[in-house]
């Protein structure tokens, strides 16, 4: 019995020393020995173990209409200056994706959410390449953005709107100035903040009405930062149409943003950040067409 006991303790203070060990997260094994790849991220973050993770792969017959879902409105107006003046973005890498936010007193855009009956304003965009995170009935997309927006009442309170890229055989000349900035950028100059800032229409690449949409509750997806890694009960809608378009080599040029810095990415592209799908566990997903 006594054997048994300190058998299992071996066992258990093993794992607490790897654990311990694991000091960074990625999404491709890049044989460095304290990072750990999506199926073992939650050694890095519990909550990256949770029952109502994102993203998820949706069929289409498994869903539910759902008539108090609304047409989603994007809606934009002027936080600081005139409402002719351009918007302006900051555009930063965190190492692991190419994030935009609003210029703080520049532009503000809300949108209105119902059943809640809430208001919510645009925090951040944030993109993912080498496949889409979410799957619609079995189709893997060439990459996503995920508009994050924060509850007006309550900043804890997130919806993220998604839209979906496919591939395109030529440049997406909507997508062409994002590309290009970051082509004319110098790699180091993303790893500030803010970041450079980046002038362009939101409206440019995503829509102002979303009218077909799925939804869903489910989490962030990735361990980034300590309070909010993998975090769960966000609202998810992934827009059915319009799904946006997106060449290889428009692809390339977000892969190459990746600065040459720090381990465990020295010298290395991220050729793709969008974590695998992961298990519903009992979710329902709503849709309003």
């Amino acid at each position: 019995m006594n054997k048994l006991i300190l058998a299992i303790a071996i066992v258990l203070c093993a794992t607490c020393v790897t654990n311990a060990a694991i000091t960074t997260w990625g999404y491709i094994d890049r044989a460095v020995t304290d990072m750990v790849t999506p199926e073992r991220w939650f050694e890095y973050s519990a909550s990256c173990g949770g029952e109502k993770q994102s993203p998820i792969h949706i069929h289409h017959k498994k869903t539910k209409f759902d008539s108090r879902l609304n047409t989603i409105t994007i809606r934009e107006r002027a936080s600081g200056g005139s409402t002719s003046d351009p918007a302006k973005w900051n555009v930063r890498s965190n190492r692991y994706t190419v994030e935009m936010t609003p210029v703080a007193s520049n532009k503000e855009y809300t949108i209105y959410l119902r059943p809640e009956r809430q208001r919510y304003k645009l925090n951040r965009i944030n993109w993912h390449w080498g496949g889409s995170e979410h799957l619609l009935d079995g189709h893997l997309y060439a990459a996503e953005a995920q508009l994050t927006f924060e509850s007006m009442a309550d900043n804890t309170k997130l919806v993220i709107i998604s839209f979906l890229f496919e591939y395109s055989q030529s440049d997406w000349t909507r997508l062409d100035r994002l590309v290009k900035f970051i082509e004319n950028t110098a790699s180091a100059d993303f790893l500030g903040t803010p970041g450079p800032v980046f002038v362009f229409k939101l409206r440019s690449i995503f829509p102002r009405k979303i009218k077909k949409y799925y939804r869903y509750t489910g989490s962030l997806t990735s361990p980034t930062g300590t309070s909010n890694a993998c975090t769960e009960e966000i609202k998810w809608i992934i827009a059915k149409s319009p799904i946006r378009k997106i060449s290889q080599s428009q692809i390339i040029a977000f892969q190459t943003l990746m600065p040459a810095a720090a381990p465990p990415y020295d010298n290395k592209r991220i050729l793709t950040n969008s974590r695998p799908v992961q298990k519903l566990n009992g979710r329902k997903v709503r849709r309003n067409f």
